[in-house]
């Protein structure tokens, strides 16, 4: 017994050998051929018929520096140097965040007013309020997702940067979101590299002086006169067209409101610009309205003079060095990875049958042949009954 089982040990450790492997294969081959072509078959239909497709599209970007105070040689080490930096600069939560606010806005139409000195956001397409912190965790959201969607690839000694922005297929606007979102990914990473005193080169007028411009806009587009009663209070507009006071009043608030709201003040060189962001509500406003409203708040302006905004660096290692390349994607491109899958599950399905196959031979401690007995036990075998069907002898 201890010689059988010193055998035993012994054949075990030597393992299979390659012709053992060879004939497990060839006694096997119909069932590892059945399961390899139904796991080859199963990766392509998911592949085909499943699996989503992806759209990809690549912008590239160049890194540039200011070389009035370098060499051109210390500006192009300078630049190189920036290169791996600015690559974690642009998928930074900074720059994510600011692409999936625009992405968000755009997509819910979502407009932002300020109501008792918070922010009311309201999805025009939902036709609903969003509060602050679903708003949060909806940029948030999206962000992760362009940082996960994004890959950033560079190449020794080059300044240009390639940005890739991958998605899988959602919807119909699938491909139209990754121009956008590749796009927008320079543009924020531009923006956020530098900010404003004032984020935004804004300046709200008091609320009194925004009603008085609207007022005076009217008043101007329709030659209002006002129309008092016997103790002097003001009870309707005549002119050109006819406005009871309080139908007038409700009026000047509501577009009052839009003015403040989409009011841009800003300087050009040594000029005061004042202008109406170009958005849905702003559009509610009457262009005559709106011309006449700035030429009052210009002459408010000039008369009560504010500091001037001055620009500063938020990041101001990368600000102004991304410069976007002309050559952008003007359409996304589409992948569905049908071989890549399929080839994937041919190999697995070969894997897993043969692994099996491999297990169940390891597994089993039965002798199958004379030669194995005899070389186990030390024994000479002097007689073996072969294999035969008993029913079809009889």
């Amino acid at each position: 017994m201890e010689y059988i089982e010193q055998n035993n040990s012994q054949n075990t450790n030597e393992g299979i050998s390659f012709l053992e492997l060879l004939s497990l294969v060839k006694k096997n081959l119909v069932l590892i051929l059945v399961v390899t072509v139904l796991f080859t078959a199963c990766g392509a239909i998911y592949g085909k018929f499943v699996k989503k497709p992806v759209y990809s599209a690549t912008a590239t970007a160049v890194i540039q520096v200011d070389n009035s105070s370098l060499s051109e040689y210390n500006a192009f080490v300078y630049a190189q140097y920036l290169v791996n930096s600015m690559s974690e600069f642009i998928i930074s939560d900074n720059v994510t965040k600011e692409v999936a606010k625009e992405l968000i806005d755009e997509q819910y139409e979502i407009s932002h007013t300020e109501k008792e000195n918070s922010i009311v956001h309201y999805s025009n397409k939902e036709q609903k309020e969003i509060s602050e912190q679903n708003y949060q965790k909806m940029i948030t959201s999206k962000a992760n997702a362009v940082k996960s969607g994004t890959k950033i690839t560079t190449k020794d000694e080059s300044l240009i940067i390639k940005i890739t922005y991958s998605k899988e297929e959602e919807n119909e606007n699938t491909p139209d979101e990754v121009l956008k979102t590749v796009g927008l990914i320079i543009e924020k990473t531009q923006e956020v590299a530098k900010t404003y005193k004032n984020q935004t080169p804004t300046r709200k007028f008091p609320v009194a002086e925004s009603e008085n411009a609207i007022m005076y806009a009217y008043e101007q587009k329709y030659n209002l006169t006002p129309v008092k009663d016997a103790e002097g209070n003001i009870i309707s507009y005549v002119g050109d067209k006819s406005f009871t006071a309080l139908e007038l009043n409700d009026i000047v608030k509501n577009e009052a409101r839009i003015l403040r709201n989409n009011f841009v003040v800003y300087y050009d060189g040594d000029s005061l610009v004042l202008a109406i962001k170009t958005t849905e509500e702003s559009q509610e406003l009457d262009s005559t309205i709106a011309s006449h409203s700035l030429v009052y708040l210009n002459d408010y302006a000039l008369k009560n003079p504010v500091e001037k905004y001055v620009e500063e660096y938020l990041y101001p290692v990368f600000a102004n060095k991304l410069v976007e390349m002309n050559n952008q994607p003007t359409f996304a491109t589409k992948s569905t990875k049908t071989l890549i899958i399929t080839v994937i599950a041919f190999i697995l399905g070969a894997a897993v049958s043969f692994g099996v196959i491999l297990l169940r031979y390891l597994l089993d401690d039965t002798f199958k042949s004379r030669t194995q007995l005899e070389a186990i036990t030390g024994i000479n075998v002097l007689t073996s009954i072969p294999k035969f069907n008993a029913k079809e002898d009889e």
